[in-house]
């Protein structure tokens, strides 16, 4: 809380230098990341990006964080304010974005398959007919 309160006291919401207002709104998500305001810390890793589209940091903690839906991430991109050369970054930050969703739902996916009784996942065919074969039926050398 006293972080948040310099922070606030201390810098000042007009965009005058672009890259300071992105670094000290950056810093204030991470303060509120730290104390678990997912909601305030989303609202200024946002502003940081939106003040400096080259802070890629803050733009990692909104990916790294899953804390975009997709119409909010669409917005994003769109809103951002990048030099003409510099487009290719527009598609850089949606292949990442992309990624990221797509990881965050495989886990998922493996996970359900993990949580399987040992019994209902398949074993290798020699494994099931040693368990499936009586004992008076297996060679004498296989008895122990």
């Amino acid at each position: 809380e006293e972080c948040l309160r310099y922070l606030e006291d201390n810098t000042s919401n007009e965009a005058t230098d672009r890259k300071m207002a992105a670094s000290f709104a950056l810093l204030r998500g991470k303060v509120y990341e730290v104390t678990e305001n997912q909601e305030n810390a989303l609202l200024w890793y946002e502003k940081a990006v939106q003040f400096d589209p080259y802070c890629h940091e803050a733009l990692d903690r909104l990916i790294g964080n899953h804390l975009l839906t997709l119409d909010k991430e669409v917005a994003l991109l769109g809103s951002l304010k990048l030099h003409e050369e510099d487009d290719w970054l527009r598609h850089l930050y949606a292949a990442k974005l992309a990624a990221a969703r797509s990881s965050a739902a495989n886990p998922l996916e493996e996970s359900a398959s993990q949580r399987q009784p040992a019994s209902m996942q398949e074993q290798p065919p020699a494994v099931e007919r040693i368990q499936q074969t009586p004992l008076e039926q297996t060679p004498w050398w296989g008895r122990g």
